[in-house]
């Protein structure tokens, strides 16, 4: 199923950012939550793989670790 992006306005800022305003239909919403929550994974494994002197963690186990307990973070 393919979603729908509709950028209805575009606010450009002094200080570089911009404020954009969209329009979506439930796919695409459901898309860009999905995306985002991987990303979110990703940017915190890659994280833990920084904070221990590079050692390599897959996702799995991370995700193992936090479900039995063994480590509580927020994302």
């Amino acid at each position: 199923m393919v979603g729908h992006i509709t950028v209805e306005k575009v606010e450009e800022h002094e200080d570089g950012s911009a404020t954009v305003v969209f329009e979506c239909d439930d796919a695409a919403k459901k898309q860009l939550i999905n995306e985002g929550l991987i990303s979110l994974l990703e940017k915190s494994v890659s994280k833990e793989w920084n904070d221990k002197d590079d050692r390599q963690t897959d996702i799995e186990e991370y995700i193992d670790s936090v479900e039995s307990g063994e480590r509580v973070g927020a994302i």
